[in-house]
């Protein structure tokens, strides 16, 4: 079992005496058998009674840098973990302070209790009720995010259908292509059409291939299990490294298909390959690579227990979008392969009695990351990778160090006009502070405020902590 640290002692990690989350001089990591635990601390203000969960930013986000943790995001009544990897997957970029924010938009509670379905689901009508709390790095001036639930059966949250069948993304979904494109655009957000400008030539200049690794039916009950789809990633990941070493790859998990809502998990890889470059032979000749991989992914589902699997019995899908092709081709395949489980599934579920689903989507994927990067867009290498598109867009090396010198990466952070820092996370009724005849709420964007207090100096508002 795990050995858990809480992340609020300013004290060295066990077996580490003079290194701890207080000294600024050493870069200091739990052991790699350990999990660090987000332990919450509650403040009850007498003004807003508000509940703050304090976090070592600045330790957490270097280890989480290095790639050597990774995160569970807990729900409101449990504890969010750092957890060291198993291989399987990277984690998300630190230095979108947005990214981190959604992620850790949780407080912190007992996380040993058997919880219910129905009140993990009761949970979500809190959405939009948590905020972060941040002040500029330059100005000291107090800014609040509001966060959302993220979860897929949540209505604002949740992928859901309008009255004439059209799929309209929540913002899970939104959140996702986000994230997306900011990783191809070098970490720094899609805010304003000269961003955009960019990300269309980054998709012109590359040749995206798609595959989709399935799973027989009458073996897909073993991988039902936040484990089990863990291992599947962890394969299709083995793979594709082998067979495209050198390229950005974005791998996503569905785990229902488009029309069935039984389980049926898949992994989507997109590779994205700078230039104009086959990827299939020519028509009416066989596919060596494909069957390779074919072969290669038959014998992975053996070794974690469909013994039955044959090499020709597998199905992988595999197509591709050249780079002289349409842009919109690309990026609609990246925003239909990031799309969530439609909300409507969990009354679909209900009316045919299947709580398995249930169970297993709302209460044993808490945290799963659907969404992973491998290969050149890592979280090592992903700046790399964008460095070499530049390049061969044709931009000289001054031109791309220019590009890449941007210091604000999120749109709260350009709406700002500064780098942002978190100061905590918690809930907080924003429209009751809206009419606090003390304080000057201004809206920049949505969901994001600017938080003046009259007769105050900046720095000094409300959420000014001290050290825990």
């Amino acid at each position: 079992m795990r050995r858990a640290y809480d992340y609020r002692k300013k004290g060295p990690f066990p077996g580490e005496a003079g290194k701890g989350p207080g000294c600024k001089d050493n870069a200091v990591k739990p052991e790699k058998d350990q999990v660090v635990k987000i332990m919450p601390r509650v403040q009850n203000s007498r003004y807003n009674q508000r509940f703050s969960q304090w976090l070592n930013h600045g330790m957490l986000a270097e280890c989480y840098k290095e790639g050597s943790l990774d995160l569970y995001q807990g729900d409101p009544n449990e504890n969010s973990y750092l957890l060291w990897e198993d291989g399987t997957s990277e984690v998300v970029e630190t230095d979108d302070i947005d990214l981190i924010l959604n992620i850790m938009s949780t407080q912190g509670g007992d996380d040993e209790e058997d919880e219910s379905v129905q009140s993990i689901i009761e949970r979500s009508k809190a959405c939009n009720r948590t905020v972060a709390k941040l002040h500029g790095e330059d100005t000291g001036l107090n800014y609040i995010k509001r966060l959302h639930c993220l979860k897929w059966w949540c209505p604002t949250c949740g992928t859901h259908r309008s009255s004439s069948g059209r799929m309209i993304p929540g913002e899970i979904q939104k959140n996702r292509r986000r994230a997306i494109f900011a990783r191809m655009n070098g970490g720094f957000e899609i805010c304003n059409k000269r961003d955009f400008e960019q990300l269309i030539r980054t998709l012109n200049t590359i040749t995206m291939i798609q595959y989709v690794f399935t799973v027989p039916s009458e073996h897909r009950e073993i991988f039902k299990s936040k484990e089990g789809l863990n291992r599947l990633f962890g394969s299709a990941k083995r793979i594709l490294a082998k067979e495209h070493p050198g390229t950005g790859q974005i791998a996503y998990m569905h785990v229902v298909g488009d029309e069935s809502i039984d389980f049926h998990p898949h992994v989507n890889v997109h590779v994205m390959i700078p230039g104009n470059v086959r990827v299939c032979p020519p028509t009416g000749e066989k596919d060596l690579q494909l069957n390779r991989i074919k072969s290669s992914w038959a014998r992975a589902l053996r070794a974690h227990g469909c013994l039955e699997v044959k090499d020709g019995s597998v199905v992988v899908h595999k197509s591709f979008v050249a780079q002289k092709d349409s842009y919109k081709k690309k990026l609609h395949r990246i925003k239909y392969m990031s799309r969530t489980i439609d909300n409507s599934y969990l009354d679909k579920w209900k009316e045919c009695g299947d709580y398995s689903m249930i169970e297993f989507t709302i209460k044993e994927l808490r945290g799963f990351r659907y969404i992973r990067y491998w290969g050149e867009l890592s979280n090592s290498r992903y700046q790399d990778w964008y460095t070499r598109i530049l390049n061969f867009q044709g931009y000289q090396s001054d031109e791309v160090d220019k590009m890449k010198e941007r210091k604000l990466r999120t749109r709260e952070e350009r709406a700002a006009g500064e780098r942002l820092v978190l100061d905590w996370v918690g809930y907080l009724d924003i429209d009751a502070l809206k009419i606090n005849p003390n304080v000057i709420v201004t809206q920049l964007t949505k969901d994001f405020y600017k938080v003046e207090y009259k007769n105050q100096k900046k720095g000094k508002g409300y959420g000014k902590q001290g050290n825990s």
